[in-house]
């Protein structure tokens, strides 16, 4: 299973959107854009792999590889610690889920190569700024 994730805020602060793009094993892909309460851009992706990573273990899967392209939340789950302490409860929460899975990959990628998470992520803000 591979999950695409990204996080995009019309302004810091401003109103956030979470994508989600899940890549099943079979080729089958789902989309989810997810609109958040949140109003900053880091907090906001950290909740974004956090979406995916219960997306994935809703659908059984305890083998997935996560790709973000942030790169705070990639070094940070890896270094299993954040300098800002503000980001500590979500960094806490991905990695508490973490257990959950038998393989669990966290990898940085460029913008580019996230487009698909990236439009999932604007979609939600769309969706918050219309109502």
């Amino acid at each position: 299973m591979h999950v695409y994730v990204d996080a995009a805020c019309a302004g810091d602060p401003g109103k956030c959107g979470l994508g989600v793009f899940l890549k099943h094993p079979s080729g089958d892909v789902e989309r989810f854009s997810i609109p958040s309460h949140l109003t900053h851009i880091h907090a906001a992706e950290f909740v974004a792999l956090k979406a995916g990573m219960d997306l994935a273990a809703s659908r059984g899967y305890t083998h997935a590889r996560f790709f973000t392209d942030s790169q705070l939340v990639d070094q940070s789950v890896h270094d299993g610690k954040v300098k800002n302490q503000v980001y500590k409860p979500y960094l806490h929460d991905v990695l508490l889920l973490s257990i959950e899975f038998r393989l669990f990959i966290v990898s940085w990628i460029s913008n580019a190569r996230n487009k698909e998470a990236d439009h999932l992520a604007k979609q939600a803000i769309h969706k918050q700024l219309e109502t």
